[in-house]
């Protein structure tokens, strides 16, 4: 718990020299094949204390923004899980059902976090195991359904870390907030915006504890207690260390989004819904 409590202290403001060149890289954009959508592959360290220890890519999605208005930057969207498809999410719901006000004046931005759907997804049961995981009771009534529910849930990690076992022990919150930033620099944005869902405050809250000073507008919808981290010293320093940056804006969701959109600067509101 130390550890990774000491893990969410801010990092650095200047970009360490041996990850320059994936701050550094410029996405090929491609055709998605769903209209009005390009995608592109952005490379992450797969070790961020080691980064020459390989890559993990990562799959963007991006929908321009369509005007009228002054361009605002780029908008990330992540619909939570965690393991939830923010590419998905994007292209079939965020891209098109954002308030038209929105999407006229960001770009809609979504990566798929490392291990998730098509960014080197970690798939750790197939066909019959898999079916055999979906069919258990979930919620146990006695010692027998008990025991049958861990037994499922240490067979569903025994297979994730049999076929991912490099890549699993990466697949964590901080990595996926830090895989973010990349994203955010590529983009050429210099600070993050950021609409999350679920998990998803808890990972936008992860990346304004990591990064502060490049924390742009929020809305966090759905947000995760504590007691759903689990982790309350953690949390705590996460808010902590966001609310440090005076820069940092969140704003409430719903109907208010459009008004957020509209403003170049946008008040400092909390989402609380």
């Amino acid at each position: 718990m130390a550890g990774a409590a000491a893990a969410l202290a801010p990092l650095p403001g200047s970009t360490p020299a041996a990850l320059g060149e994936y701050y550094e890289q410029k996405p090929a954009w491609r055709d998605c094949g769903v209209p009005g959508f390009r995608c592109a592959t952005v490379k992450a360290p797969l070790d961020y204390a080691e980064p020459s220890a390989g890559d993990v890519r990562l799959a963007v999605a991006r929908k321009k923004a369509t005007g009228p208005g002054k361009r605002l930057g780029s908008l990330l969207v992540n619909p939570g899980g965690p393991g939830g498809s923010a590419v998905a999410y994007l292209q079939m719901y965020a891209g098109i059902g954002y308030p038209a006000e929105v999407r006229a004046r960001y770009d809609m931005v979504a990566v798929d976090p490392r291990g998730v759907a098509r960014s080197e997804p970690v798939e750790c049961l197939d066909g019959r195991a898999m079916d055999a995981y979906t069919r258990t009771d979930t919620t146990p009534d006695d010692k027998k359904e008990t025991e049958a529910l861990v037994s499922a849930y240490r067979t569903f990690a025994e297979g994730c870390g049999a076929k991912a076992p490099k890549l699993l022990r990466h697949v964590s919150t901080v990595e996926a907030a830090r895989d973010m930033d990349i994203v955010r620099a590529v983009l050429g944005d210099e600070k993050l915006s950021y609409v999350g869902a679920s998990y998803g405050t808890l990972l936008g809250a992860t990346y304004a504890g990591l990064f502060p000073e490049r924390t742009g507008g929020w809305c966090w919808t759905g947000r995760w207690t504590r007691r759903w981290a689990r982790a309350g010293s953690i949390w705590s320093r996460r808010r902590a260390s966001a609310r440090r940056s005076r820069r940092s804006r969140r704003t409430a969701c719903g109907g208010a989004t459009a008004r957020w959109a509209a403003r170049a600067r946008p008040r400092r509101r909390s989402a609380r819904i």
